[in-house]
């Protein structure tokens, strides 16, 4: 069966600064903030000032009567207040926030039924933006619709307050590219651009640096693997030519840092374990292992909680996999790109295959910083 799916990515223009004051004050009184709490916030709020300056020339005082202080620590936490009833208006899709970012997730069966969904939950949208004073960017609100790479696009016509939505073939989230096939190849795309610059960085920067070892490593993290590390555990999940060429680029980027010119007959592989630098396939699985190992500590956010489920609750009976109290029990997948190459089973699979090689060993038990520098130690042993 063809199932449709399509995230719609609203664009709130400076949420920050268009709160309005009577409004969040009526929402924390809601959510039980009474008395002398919600004097103080009112107090923290009210008869603030702002001027323009203008090569030392100042414009006269106005009162600011909406927005929350940006740069402070209360103001991150006000907007998530303000906006935290949203999904209240939205009643078929799901809704997902973080901060100022909004975007709506909608499946159906066939694409008449998705439109007819979208274009309900986004005047209900709009509906409640008026209502709460916020101001939305129409024009920049952006909508893709995910599919297979066989499959068809659908053709649908969705609006908000008038302004049709055109679909995208990729989307900007949270600093990650989605693509309409969701195999990360929009933003490893976008990420060779980097990853480019960042190498001709390093090339400049490393004669300044030859003698210090440690600054040439941190050299590296800080212009170089920041990027490749960020949402890896998304955009790698699927092998394709432009993973490829990241991995190229990071090769590039050790042997800089490494002065290979210098020992010619050094292979790129003895270079990472020398500096005790991981390949981004090695990487992403790091990441896989201590997010387990999170999971196990309870350092996940409370929709994991019931994500993971141990061999041993599977099995009845003492089986071998049941024994063996480390292993986690691997999900049942129909495909192949979106079964085994998804995110829950590559990270059980890396799970297993750990307790396989180390048996005998409970490493949720271990600190994070050993267990992290346990992983390390054994994936760069096997660089030879």
């Amino acid at each position: 069966m063809v199932i449709f799916a399509a995230g719609v990515f609203v664009d709130l223009q400076k949420a920050f600064d268009t709160v309005n004051h009577e409004i969040l004050f009526k929402k924390l009184q809601h959510y039980g903030i009474r008395g002398t709490l919600i004097k103080w916030f009112t107090s923290y709020l009210s008869n603030r000032q702002q001027h323009v300056s203008v090569m030392g020339f100042d414009s006269k005082n106005q009162n600011v009567n909406h927005g929350v202080p940006q740069g402070s620590v209360l103001g991150p936490l006000f907007f998530p207040i303000y906006v935290n009833d949203i999904h209240r208006s939205i009643k078929r899709s799901s809704t997902y926030h973080f901060a100022d970012d909004t975007n709506l997730l909608t499946i159906a069966k066939n694409p008449k039924k998705l439109q007819s969904i979208l274009n309900k939950d986004l005047n209900s949208l709009y509906k409640w933006l008026l209502a709460n004073k916020i101001s939305l960017n129409a024009a920049k609100t952006e909508m893709i619709i995910f599919r297979k790479p066989r499959q068809q696009a659908p053709l649908i016509k969705v609006k908000i307050n008038g302004t049709r939505v055109i679909p995208s073939s990729k989307i900007k989230y949270l600093g990650i590219y989605l693509d309409i096939f969701l195999n990360g190849s929009a933003h490893c795309y976008e990420l060779q651009t980097k990853l480019q610059r960042a190498t001709g960085m390093i090339a400049k920067t490393r004669h300044y640096l030859k003698e210090n070892k440690s600054q040439l490593i941190s050299l590296y993290h800080s212009i170089f693997s920041c990027h490749i590390v960020y949402g890896c555990q998304i955009w790698s999940l699927n092998e394709n030519r432009y993973t490829k060429k990241i991995q190229t680029l990071q090769n590039r980027a050790v042997r800089l840092i490494s002065f290979s010119e210098l020992n010619p007959d050094l292979h790129t592989i003895d270079h990472y374990k020398k500096l005790k630098l991981l390949k981004i396939s090695d990487l992403v699985t790091l990441k896989n292992l201590l997010f387990v190992h999170d999971y196990f500590n309870n350092q996940l956010p409370n929709c994991f909680d019931e994500y993971f489920t141990l061999e041993k609750d599977i099995h009845q009976q003492n089986t071998r996999n049941s024994s063996k109290t480390n292993k986690l029990h691997v999900p049942n997948t129909v495909q192949v790109t979106y079964g085994d190459h998804s995110f829950k089973s590559r990270v059980v699979v890396a799970w297993n295959d750990l307790c396989n090689v180390i048996p005998n060993v409970k490493f949720q038990t271990l600190k994070k910083e050993k267990f992290k520098n346990l992983v390390i130690n054994h994936i760069l042993d096997g660089y030879t």
